[in-house]
């Protein structure tokens, strides 16, 4: 039998090869027909290029296997082979028989071809510890006749039994049935090929003014570059009258490489107070945007800056294909989000975000109709401080509830993926029940709808029930459902997720599989108690070490380490997300926290101004710092509080080679405050007068 051996060219960005780190992927042809599977692998490797030595793993062409990763219940590296099963009906598959059904080693006692000694079926993933080690086995088969091979063929499954009369250690990974599909016969193809549906057209949309022609040009290259790939269908850009014509040719290149232009007016500045302005502007750019993407199933949001290096992680959600229900709908209902690296977080319509239209215009709506909700109370913070336990953040159930599902939302998932590595500690079940019901929060109370929220459409303040500790009235509380105005874009496959997927492999898996069942069947009623609280805090502390580069629990673990008691527990983690939020080291927390916790929570603001005096004296085991003083004194004094208002103009002041923009917001805090008539405010002025002026003013 002839060979042909084909370097694959790496020229689609496969991401077959890419996520499974494929690097040198080698095609070879066969020019007649084998005695199936063993035979064709065989031929395959004997012509190949490989190391025999090497660890060989076989997968079936008809099968389609996502989310694939190695087992980890057992050491794949220590066993002779091991076989991937699944339970389903019929006769046509392989199957496997456990040497203990109980036994969590898995360990194989015998397999079958078309032979149904157990429910245990194969997925078509075959793993043996060499190349060599496959061959040998293989070539003891190669002389006896067909007609004495178990299903009259020569497949891979019965070699397991001739490793196995050898006392060689087999194992199998038993998977849900969700997460391999088949189109090995004409029945299975053809369910299949209906299922499988046509790739969303998706139109870019670039959004924002042109401050760097540079970033934005590598942004559009990127963009053009996809639809070249076939992954975008249009692109558009839409931004304000005046801003292309600002740069000669930019036009001329726009409409040369196919990118629809979209201009309008600038909303006035008036139009929203203070920072609120610019994420105003975002959000009716993205939306005429959207408008003008003719008929687009998905938007890829982009802005004219500082997103150009984060366009390749999309790549990959780009190049799927959604498929209509289950573990391969990964996409409807879900809006995948990348923030850019800022001085605080952005605006959901500032940022780079990828989901179908229907999806992002409603997220669109949902943020918007929150930010004026809170409007209405003329008392707009930045992002960050809306965590920050003051009295207008716990007397709004839209934030309280919005933001720590967002908190547990990213608790969760960065929980899953470092759990694998927290050794033998059991999650706590009081933990697994508080991420188990933030996740099922977000779902049920922050679900994405068909209906948008009027402009002026308000939430209700009733609340409808404590997330955590029933004696604790601070925590944060879920709100009726209503018209669009609470729903987020979280879906519940992302709830799903914690039962069924990678994570339920674990030990803790089948703590949150628990804590999810116990909520959908009403017996999760019970609040976390004091005890529960001492047993979050005392499985952080021990797998801390483990968990530095994952953000959420860290924030979480350095709070419970702080002060245990459950009315404070959220108070020192949101201390902890505003450090984290400023760039502070994670070995700074701990000390944050416990300033901000000793010092008043009246007036408002006055707590971050405590972080902040410590920052500028190297007080509370802080080191000195005036750019982590100045950001804090910024947080105060966006809560009204006026020693934070004064501060952080006297900073703006001081700090060498100011922001002129520094300096004018501070002028605008103090006119806020009703100081424009004091000292400091008076300094600020003559600064900035002397720049308009272009003439030098001493800052001292």
């Amino acid at each position: 039998m002839g060979i042909t051996r084909t370097r694959c060219r790496g020229c689609l960005g496969c991401r077959a090869c890419t996520d499974s780190k494929v690097l040198r992927p080698l095609f070879a042809s066969c020019d007649a027909p084998t005695s199936v599977q063993a035979e064709t692998v065989a031929n395959g490797l004997r012509h190949s290029e490989c190391d025999f030595q090497k660890p060989l793993t076989i997968f079936n062409t008809d099968s389609m296997r996502r989310s694939f990763r190695f087992p980890e219940h057992f050491d794949v590296n220590g066993v002779d082979g091991y076989l991937e099963t699944f339970s389903a009906p019929g006769d046509h598959w392989s199957f496997v028989r456990p040497a203990d059904e109980k036994d969590p080693s898995a360990k194989v006692a015998e397999v079958a071809e078309k032979t149904r000694i157990s429910d245990l079926c194969s997925t078509g993933l075959y793993h043996f510890r060499t190349v060599q080690s496959f061959l040998n086995t293989y070539s003891r088969t190669e002389g006896v006749g067909l007609s004495e091979l178990q299903g009259g063929e020569r497949y891979v499954v019965p070699l397991y039994n001739l490793l196995i009369e050898a006392g060689q250690n087999i194992r199998y990974h038993h998977i849900g049935s969700d997460d391999v599909a088949f189109s090995g016969t004409p029945d299975e193809y053809d369910a299949f090929s209906k299922c499988v549906p046509v790739r969303p057209r998706t139109a870019g949309v670039i959004t924002g003014r042109l401050r760097d022609i540079s970033d934005a040009y590598a942004t559009l290259h990127k963009a053009v570059n996809l639809r070249g790939e076939g992954l975008l269908e249009k692109i558009v850009l839409s931004t304000w009258y005046g801003e292309i014509d600002r740069y000669p040719g930019l036009r001329e290149d726009l409409t040369s490489s196919g990118v629809d232009i979209v201009e309008s007016e600038c909303p006035p500045q008036s139009i929203r107070p203070l920072a609120m302005w610019v994420a105003w502007i975002q959000a009716a750019a993205l939306q005429r945007g959207i408008d003008a993407a003719g008929g687009a199933d998905c938007i890829f949001k982009l802005r004219t800056d500082k997103c150009a290096p984060h366009i390749e992680a999309f790549r990959p959600v780009l190049q799927d294909v959604p498929q209509p229900s289950g573990p391969y709908s990964p996409l409807e209902g879900v809006v995948s989000v990348r923030m850019v690296r800022a001085g605080i977080p952005l605006h959901i319509s500032d940022i780079i975000n990828y989901g179908y239209r229907s999806d992002i215009e409603t997220m669109i709506a949902t943020t918007l109709s929150g930010e004026m909700q809170f409007d209405a109370k003329d008392a707009w913070t930045g992002v960050e401080t809306r965590w920050a336990a003051s009295p207008w953040f716990r007397e709004s159930p839209l934030y309280r509830s919005y933001h720590a599902g967002l908190d547990a939302f990213a608790s969760a998932r960065a929980l899953m993926a470092w759990s694998e590595t927290a050794g033998e500690d059991e999650v706590p079940e009081a933990l697994a029940r508080a991420i188990a019901f933030g996740w099922r929060v977000i779902s049920d109370g922050f679900f994405i709808a068909d209906s948008r929220p009027l402009p002026a459409e308000r939430l209700p303040d009733a609340h409808l029930r404590d997330v955590f500790n029933s004696k604790d009235k601070q925590l944060a509380r879920t709100v009726p459902s209503r018209r669009g105005a609470t729903r987020n874009f979280v879906s519940q496959q992302t709830v799903d997720g914690l039962a069924h997927g990678r994570f339920s492999d674990t030990s803790a898996g089948s703590v949150f599989s628990k804590a999810i069942a116990q909520l959908d069947d009403g017996r999760a009623d019970k609040a976390i108690d004091d005890e529960g609280y001492n047993k979050i805090a005392r499985f952080f502390v021990a797998n801390g070490e483990r968990k530095n580069s994952v953000a959420a629990p860290v924030t979480v673990s350095r709070a419970a380490a702080v002060e245990v008691s459950q009315n404070r527990f959220s108070e020192a983690a949101a201390f902890a997300m505003i450090s984290r939020s400023f760039g502070a080291p994670a070995e700074q927390e701990n000390a944050l926290a416990l300033i901000a916790m000793k010092t008043s929570e009246s007036p408002p603001g006055n707590r971050s101004y405590a972080v902040a005096d410590a920052y500028l004296t190297g007080a509370g085991g802080l080191p000195k710092s005036d750019d982590l003083a100045r950001k804090w004194m910024w947080v105060g004094a966006e809560l009204s509080h006026n020693p934070s208002v004064t501060g952080f103009a006297e900073l703006a002041i001081s700090l060498p080679e100011s922001d002129p923009d520094l300096r004018e917001k501070a002028m605008g805090q103090l006119r806020a405050s009703g100081l424009e008539t004091s000292s400091v405010a008076k300094r600020i002025a003559e600064l900035m007068d002397a720049r308009r002026k272009g003439q030098p003013a001493d800052s001292g």
